[in-house]
């Protein structure tokens, strides 16, 4: 199989390195040692939201069934088994889900009752559930909140209550839960400092989320400057992002983060060195939504073209690489500048995994391009590709 690249600090943080297996959580590392298949059943209904993963991606169609594909060693695709699927299958539990969030080896999810779930990798305690037991199917988060939205991180989670305080649980080491410590958490932790969020996003080691009055803050490691406070000082606690700016919506990344402005632009903060955080054009754009992988950063127009920027060795930005860009130990194909995904396609939702990209069009189908060597892509196939391909069994 080829070489691919991700650009990853494994399990204890640090310098990037290249390495050709991937690094997907604290303990987890993805390799091909289950057998591959390829569901053959319709999707019940059109898709309405899609989340890429690490190495794989769920959606929930118009019915809120939930379905993913992609990597399952450890039962992220909540299927029942540990068997990785090129194509989506149903999540089991008949749960009738309204939000879905892919993390680095696992997935959570909320239903209609305002419950979450999770399943998958549970060595930090990202499941929520009270224990560090990897589940194959969805597991109830213990705590009794009304949880809206639930978001995943590379091994931790995080959620909005009904009160709009923020919840976090799982890998606590980079003071990503925001309670004040670093300590793993099983259950959810409340984030400390009587904020009220309108959303959270939890990265890999650091988290941003989007207070009440549009205002941006952030928590965890700083390594990088990605918490935008001015400082490379990391903090267990929540703190502004600097200038005082008001955003609509916050996405974080590997070592970056990035925010839509209320007037579209975009502003990205963090590691530079893959290009993540685009270039001088990026101010001559204006978006309606954003998303992140790892070290890449995407964008949706005005017009419902995609653009995409930073690290390209897989094919994720959907276009081919403008240069090579330097990271610590060596170089990786790149493109800083923001560049149209190689498709006539027009799309009302993007999303990011680690190297790869998926976007839902118009018309409620889910599109995917870069890395696909698990079938996250959802093709069928194991090939990976630069354009957009289809996910299989769509309606």
């Amino acid at each position: 199989m080829e070489r691919v690249v991700l650009w990853t600090s494994g399990m204890t943080g640090g310098a990037l390195r290249p390495i050709s297996i991937v690094a997907v959580a604290a303990g987890a590392l993805a390799c091909q040692d289950t057998p591959f298949s390829v569901p053959s059943e319709p999707i019940d209904a059109p898709f309405v939201a899609l989340s890429a993963g690490a190495l794989h991606t769920c959606g929930v169609t118009m019915s809120g069934r939930a379905y993913c594909w992609g990597w399952n060693r450890d039962g992220e695709l909540g299927n029942g088994s540990k068997q990785d699927q090129g194509a989506p299958g149903v999540v089991a539990g008949r749960l009738t889900v309204t939000t879905i969030a892919t993390g680095g080896g696992h997935t959570c999810a909320t239903t209609v009752d305002a419950l979450s779930f999770c399943w998958g990798f549970n060595l930090n305690g990202q499941l929520g559930d009270g224990s560090n037991a990897t589940r194959t199917v969805p597991q109830s988060v213990t705590g009794g909140l009304y949880l809206a939205v639930v978001a995943a991180g590379g091994a931790y989670s995080c959620a909005l209550a009904a009160d709009s305080a923020a919840y976090c649980w799982g890998w606590g080491s980079g003071g990503q839960l925001g309670d004040g410590d670093r300590a793993d958490r099983a259950a959810p932790s409340l984030v400390r400092g009587g904020l009220k969020f309108a959303a959270v996003s939890p990265g890999t080691r650091h988290t941003c989320g989007l207070a009440a009055d549009s205002t941006a803050y952030c928590w965890g490691m700083n390594d990088f400057g990605q918490l935008g406070g001015g400082t490379t000082s990391d903090t267990t606690l929540p703190v502004p992002v600097a200038g005082g700016f008001k955003y609509r919506a916050l996405v974080v990344g590997y070592q970056h983060s990035c925010g839509l402005l209320l007037d579209g632009h975009v502003r990205c903060w963090g590691d530079e060195s893959l290009g993540q955080v685009g270039d001088s054009t990026l101010g001559t754009f204006t978006f309606t939504a954003l998303a992140s992988g790892a070290a890449h950063t995407c964008g949706l127009a005005v017009d419902s073209t995609a653009y995409c920027w930073g690290a390209d060795a897989s094919g994720q930005l959907g276009s081919q690489p403008a240069k090579w860009c330097n990271a610590s130990t060596g170089q990786t194909p790149c493109t800083p500048a923001p560049t149209a995904v190689a498709t006539s396609l027009k799309f009302v939702q993007l999303t990011g995994g680690a190297q790869h990209s998926c976007g839902l069009t118009k018309d409620h189908l889910a599109f995917c391009w870069g890395f696909n060597n698990h079938g996250q892509l959802g093709d069928g196939t194991t090939a990976g590709s630069i354009t957009p391909v289809r996910v299989a069994n769509q309606m």
